[in-house]
């Protein structure tokens, strides 16, 4: 069960340590969570095609 919990301890932990030094710029912070996603969404846009098929493909039968 540890594994899949380490990645939103690390995360927990990370947060509560700058929260803690009451010195992080959360502009900045914010800026860059809203924009992480963006090259992942933007690859699935132009790729939906391909892994839809590719997902798809394994599951038809004779």
């Amino acid at each position: 069960m540890l594994p899949l919990v380490r990645p939103a301890l690390v995360a927990v932990v990370v947060l509560a340590m700058v929260g803690s030094w009451n010195g992080a710029d959360w502009a900045k912070i914010l800026a860059f969570v809203s924009l992480a996603p963006v090259p992942t969404v933007v690859f699935y846009l132009l790729a939906e095609k391909q892994i839809v098929t590719g997902l798809t493909a394994g599951a038809v039968v004779g």
